[in-house]
């Protein structure tokens, strides 16, 4: 079991779906975030906008050898996001399979590289618009240089609706001592974790969410985008050994929702709002933790 826990959180450093690189594996995750118009510091003179979104997802390993050092790793997850402007409301749905792998090459480096398929639409399309699907990719070597710190460099794809999208990545999973860790995958996600007592711990993390989604422009196939950063501070409470509660609050960084034509580029596009503002995030988990 000892080796289970290490081949997850080995997987799931690239494969979470806020990148995370992290201590813990939540095997089965609900969550919910609102951020309603006109309660942030930042660009209040654009648009008013409100923003919603759902995600359930499970984290599913499956060991290729007897020393469960490589494995295969199932992730599969739904999404719902709602947007309200001004005269305009969007709800937009996701659903993704990715499936990653990792191979450990010697006692130092392992590698994980996972293929994502998506389909990202929003509701009430017509129904000569299908072309809903996305394919995208992402590799990760981690360099580990001690049993307290590994290293993490690599590449992130997808072919969004507005063209080729990539990314490199860079991350760190760092065991600062006995309660504070430092773990994640930028741009997409890092986070401080300080564990108080068995059942209480608390810190700050940024995300950053780049996605697009089918969607009508002016009656023709389009996209619209969402570019969301967000810097926080949350609190975890364990009620038993595994089911975790976790609240979190904080501010949206150059949020952006554009819409646009079929592949024309993001920079191109409708800006609908850049408003940015306070959000609030709630989470219910079953996690194994690895420390």
């Amino acid at each position: 079991m000892k080796n289970l826990h290490a081949l997850l959180f080995i997987c799931v450093s690239i494969l979470s779906t806020d990148g995370f690189a992290q201590p813990f594996i939540d095997l089965v995750n609900i969550r919910f975030s609102e951020s309603p118009a006109n309660t942030g510091l930042l660009n209040q003179g654009e648009q008013p906008m409100t923003m919603q979104h759902a995600v359930a997802g499970l984290n599913l390993p499956v060991p290729l050898n007897k020393q469960q050092t490589d494995a295969l790793l199932i992730l599969p997850y739904v999404e719902q996001w709602k947007i309200q402007l001004p005269g305009k409301s969007a709800t937009l749905h996701g659903l993704g399979i990715p499936v990653g792998i990792q191979k450990t090459i010697t006692a130092n480096w392992r590698v994980n590289a996972i293929l994502f398929y998506r389909i990202n639409t929003a509701t009430d399309l017509p129904a000569q618009i299908n072309k809903k699907h996305q394919w995208g990719t992402a590799i990760i070597a981690n360099y580990i240089k001690k049993e307290t710190l590994i290293y993490k460099f690599g590449i992130y794809y997808n072919r969004e609706f507005y063209g080729n999208f990539f990314m490199p990545l860079l991350g760190l999973d760092w065991q600062i001592n006995s309660r504070n860790a430092i773990f994640g995958t930028l741009p997409g996600a890092i986070s401080w974790e300080s564990k108080l007592n068995k059942k209480f711990s608390y810190g700050a993390n940024f995300r950053a969410i780049t996605n697009s989604y089918r969607y009508v422009v002016d009656g023709q196939p389009g996209y619209m985008s969402i570019d969301e950063n967000q810097l926080g501070a949350y609190a975890d409470y364990y009620l038993g050994k595994h089911l975790v509660l976790n609240a979190e609050i904080g501010h949206s960084l150059f949020r952006k929702v554009r819409t646009g034509l079929q592949d024309q580029k993001r920079s191109k596009a409708r800006l609908e709002s850049a408003q940015d503002n306070l959000y609030i995030r709630v989470m219910a988990a079953y996690r194994l933790r690895f420390r």
